[in-house]
């Protein structure tokens, strides 16, 4: 009833694109990423490590959602007959083919918005999201996609960043958000019929603390 309602919705969506933009902007230009995706205070062998622990045993096809430079595809590959690969940002997804090395015949790299998954109905056993979430304009929706790309009884598997006030991530990691309360992750969770099997904190000392969380569709 407000007299300005579709001109805010029009703006807010022009913002939500910028963001999404900068995004991409930001890990296209990657040249270095061992210096220009490595925080100081995040240990990536670390929560890469927590993000597999949670995951099934064995799993025919994974979907790894924001692959980035693909650190986790050939730890996916022993546990999974085959991985899909998404992200945003084509250098990241060239960065990944090169980690997947001799097993890129197992992997299926997709060039696409997490928020509109490039992947069919139930085309996924297992779902996994590292560190990806806080770089989303709407992560809610990228979770509403990985529910509807995976089978029914799939498991998602999530890794994120414990809310914190470390503002110079935004600049420093394109981050969009500055973590998340753990209760905010389940709400989006069980709102899309998840049964969260498992949810925990963690970290290491002296660095950011990290949320995790089992997930298993309905």
């Amino acid at each position: 009833s407000l007299p300005h309602y579709a001109e805010d919705l029009q703006h807010l969506q022009i913002v939500i694109e910028r963001r999404k933009e900068q995004t991409r902007t930001f890990f296209d230009s990657v040249t270095d990423p061992h210096k220009d995706l490595q925080h100081q205070s995040l240990d990536g062998h670390f929560y890469r490590q927590v993000a597999l622990s949670l995951l099934p045993a064995h799993s025919p096809v994974v979907l790894d959602l924001g692959t980035g430079t693909g650190l986790l595809i050939p730890s996916l590959l022993e546990q999974a007959d085959q991985v899909i690969a998404v992200d945003a940002s084509t250098t990241m997804l060239d960065l990944a083919r090169q980690n997947a090395n001799s097993q890129i015949d197992r992997t299926d790299f997709r060039l696409g918005d997490l928020e509109h998954l490039p992947v069919a109905d139930g085309e996924a056993d297992t779902a996994i999201a590292c560190m990806v979430l806080h770089h989303l304009s709407n992560p809610s929706q990228a979770l509403a996609e990985a529910y509807r790309a995976l089978k029914p009884g799939g498991q998602i598997a999530i890794v994120d960043l414990h809310q914190h006030n470390d503002e110079s991530l935004r600049d420093s990691q394109a981050d969009l958000w500055l973590g998340f309360r753990p209760d905010e992750v389940t709400g989006w969770l069980e709102k899309l019929h998840f049964d969260v099997i498992g949810t925990d904190i963690v970290g290491e000392p002296h660095s950011l603390k990290l949320i995790t969380f089992k997930g298993k569709k309905a």
